[in-house]
């Protein structure tokens, strides 16, 4: 948008309320409206209902709304931009996918960007991929993200400062964790996904519900509902 194109805010707003008020129709009261004889015949029951609200109208547009209006243009809002790289020490690895590290004096918890590994109970491959995980994380990391998820944690790459490698890739690659389609559209993920399957190698070693962990999860919390429902219903 080109801002130069906006006229000067203080006469493009009052070219508006003179419009406004040029356009309402004549709600003044009776007494000032008329003059002569005829005022005294006149009385406030004769504004129809209409005209009242058409009245509160006009002056929230012209004595609220406008004077908004004209704070946006003179101010305008910069367009939001993606969270700047963050350098942060490595407190915790949950899982194959999930971290605890402290940026500064901010604590967070890190979903790790367009991979999906096993879950914990899913034996071996859960354990398989926290342990790798762990294995593959620094003391320190460079988080790059911004977005976060249903349950709060930001959603990020996770980089070696060192070499800077991409461990959510390096997790694809090994074969320890699968690329979460509905949540990545970067080709280098898929590619390297396609390379593990086809070596064989982790959770591709064998078909399973360990190549498709979202599945899994939503599995298993159908069986707990189910299981639940059929307690309270005995």
């Amino acid at each position: 948008m080109n801002w130069l194109s906006i006229p000067p805010a203080p006469r493009y707003l009052g070219d508006c309320r003179k419009k406004i008020y040029q356009n309402a129709p004549d709600v003044r009261s009776p007494s000032r409206r008329v003059s002569g004889r005829r005022a005294s015949s006149v009385t406030a029951d004769a504004t129809p209902k209409a005209d009242e609200k058409t009245s509160r109208l006009v002056y929230l547009l012209t004595e609220i709304a406008l004077p908004l209006l004209g704070l946006l243009l003179l101010f305008p809002v910069p367009p939001a931009t993606a969270a700047s790289p963050r350098l942060c020490e490595v407190h915790n690895v949950s899982d194959g996918d999930t971290l605890r590290v402290e940026c500064g004096r901010r604590k967070l918890q890190i979903r790790m960007q367009c991979i999906d590994a096993p879950e914990l109970s899913q034996e071996p491959w859960g354990r398989e991929a926290r342990d790798q995980l762990r294995r593959l994380m620094p003391k320190r990391v460079r988080i790059e993200g911004s977005q976060r998820d249903n349950y709060g944690r930001l959603v990020a790459e996770v980089k070696d400062p060192a070499n800077k490698r991409n461990l959510n890739l390096e997790m694809v690659r090994r074969g320890k964790a699968a690329v979460y389609a509905n949540y990545c559209d970067q080709v280098e993920y898929f590619k390297a996904q396609e390379r593990a399957r086809q070596a064989g190698i982790g959770i591709w070693e064998r078909p399973g519900m360990q190549q498709k962990p979202w599945q899994w999860r939503r599995e298993h919390r159908q069986e707990e509902s189910w299981s639940l429902s059929s307690f309270f219903r005995w």
